[in-house]
């Protein structure tokens, strides 16, 4: 399976779709490909966790069996073949939604009823409904610390720093609040 999507440069629902699909469909180390014109750095690393990652180049041919087109304001890449292809919808066409489609091919899914029914409606074409999912996610416990007080070393900031390297050190997530007019550089 190889998900197109035409740039990965935003964290926002597309990217965790593309991530939460490719987390559903691994298998082992079978893993979805996602192809693309340019990929943030960050999320690519994020996205090679659970996809093969490949940047898209109009000089090759891509053949593939099962193509996720994400296709909402872009155009098809004519390099691609596939045997079956499936047309992501993540937004709502009942809005302005400037997109003239011309290229029907494959089947048309939605992430939402909503998006589904505005592009039944405005196309004349079937899309059907894939509900988002989720996995589950169980937040890190943390340390939480207060303190008032002036970030110096005759006040003892050293042993602020100390005990806050022995907590990285035995992976103990905190988050460590200190109020102070002065930054640890001595400016007001």
């Amino acid at each position: 399976t190889t998900i197109y999507a035409d740039h990965v440069t935003f964290a926002e629902g597309i990217f965790t779709w593309i991530f939460n699909t490719c987390k559903l469909l691994q298998n082992g180390n079978d893993k979805v490909t996602v192809l693309s014109k340019i990929f943030r750095p960050d999320l690519e690393t994020k996205l090679k966790e659970v996809a093969n990652i490949e940047e898209w180049d109009i000089e090759n041919e891509y053949v593939v069996n099962n193509l996720i087109f994400s296709f909402d304001f872009v155009q098809f890449p004519s390099n691609i073949t596939w045997a079956h292809r499936y047309n992501m919808i993540h937004c709502d066409y009942s809005s302005n939604v400037s997109k003239e489609i011309t290229d029907f091919n494959g089947e048309f899914l939605a992430v939402s009823q909503i998006a589904a029914d505005a592009f039944t409606k405005r196309y004349n074409v079937p899309c059907k409904t894939i509900e988002s999912f989720v996995f589950p996610h169980k937040p890190k416990r943390f340390l939480e610390l207060v303190s008032c007080s002036r970030i110096y070393s005759v006040k003892g900031a050293n042993r602020m720093y100390e005990f806050a390297d022995e907590l990285d050190a035995n992976g103990i997530y905190y988050r460590w609040i200190n109020y102070t007019e002065i930054d640890r550089n001595g400016a007001k």
